[in-house]
């Protein structure tokens, strides 16, 4: 009876202990996490869940992030070198020496290829064509951002703006010129390339002859500056009513303006590098000066004395006069006189014809 009793009572403290045992083994403690960040080559923030986990009873924490990187803080972070989707472990120990353990799956996007080109010649002074000609594999491209390298403030666009741009570089030079490109998933890449800048040519000219009706000369004035030989010249004269005699493409070409005005004139020249520069003055045509004489009785192989007529000239505002007497001979005298051996008739006050006596 004895023996039984013993029996029982060893049964009955067995079963209470391993009772105790698979009570312990079956409180596993909650554990969860969250990450944030998605792209090659940046950080990956891991997040211990703290609604789930009880952080304050871990006594022990444990990341397997998948890649061969171990880490024993509570909340690490990683950067991946390789796209690809990577198995990440948490694993906790509790202060009652309680096992519990996490498994989230994280991929990794590949970064958005950053790329752009740009037109030629790329010359000082005139605007150069940015093209982008990125891409992404994942989501799509939300912001391009330029820098130009040349000091001047970074333009940045965002979608659904065309990312391509025009710029003018203040002088030339190489210039270093970034574009950062951010995707939809906040991955980012950039590339730089080097632009050379040229100097451009200087425009310049001179002209001589100011009145309508006259020609005036026009003589190219402008510098190569040592980028190439000047190759190309295109003249406007800003008179279109002289139809196709309005531009040139000659050098120093002549241009004969049929009315008083001003005139807009300008010179486009382009380098054997086909970089240009252009030039622009204005020119003041002036009007003829009113002008008639008078003349006294003309007899055969006498003088006939000639004088400007002051009611319709005004003397004090010419500098300088020419008589043609139309029988060979002339003056440059204001008032002046001319023996006639030949019998002529003045149709007007600038021609004549000769007349045969009968």
């Amino acid at each position: 009876m004895k023996n039984k009793i013993q029996l029982a009572l060893l049964l009955t403290m067995l079963a209470v202990g391993l009772q105790a045992k698979f009570m312990h083994l079956s409180a596993q403690p909650s554990v969860d996490f969250t990450s944030t960040g998605v792209c090659v080559n940046s950080p990956t923030q891991f997040t211990v869940d703290a609604i789930v986990t009880n952080v304050n009873a871990v006594a022990v924490w444990s990341w397997d992030l998948g890649d061969g990187t171990f880490s024993n803080v509570q909340n690490p972070s990683n950067t991946y070198a390789g796209p690809g989707t990577y198995t990440v472990i948490l694993t906790i120990t509790d202060t009652a020496g309680a096992v519990g353990s996490a498994t989230h799956f994280v991929t990794i996007q590949p970064l958005p290829i950053a790329n752009f080109s740009y037109n030629t010649p790329n010359c000082q002074n005139e605007p150069i064509q940015f093209t982008d000609l990125s891409s992404t594999l994942f989501g799509y491209l939300t912001t391009w951002i330029w820098n130009f390298g040349d000091g001047s403030p970074i333009d940045t666009v965002n979608f659904p703006n065309t990312p391509n741009l025009t710029h003018i570089f203040p002088t030339f030079g190489t210039y270093n010129v970034t574009l950062t490109v951010i995707n939809s998933d906040s991955c980012t890449n950039s590339v730089s390339l080097p632009v050379v800048v040229t100097p451009g040519p200087i425009a310049n000219f001179y002209f001589t002859g100011k009145c309508e009706d006259q020609t005036v000369q026009f003589n190219d004035a402008s510098f190569a500056n040592g980028a190439g030989n000047i190759v190309g010249w295109a003249w406007d004269f800003g008179d279109p009513t002289s139809g196709i005699n309005n531009t040139s493409n000659l050098t120093d070409p002549t241009h004969v303006f049929s009315n008083a005005g001003t005139y807009t004139v300008s010179l486009i020249i382009v380098n054997f590098n086909n970089c240009r520069d252009t030039m622009t003055k204005q020119v003041l045509v002036y009007p003829h000066p009113p002008v008639d004489f008078t003349f006294t009785t003309a007899c055969l192989n006498e003088l006939v004395f000639f004088s400007p007529d002051t009611a319709v000239t005004n003397i004090n505002a010419i500098g300088s006069w020419h008589w043609d007497f139309g029988d060979g001979n002339a003056s440059n005298a204001k008032n002046t006189a001319n023996a006639y051996n030949a019998r002529y008739i003045y149709c007007n006050s600038d021609c004549y014809r000769y007349c045969r006596l009968y």
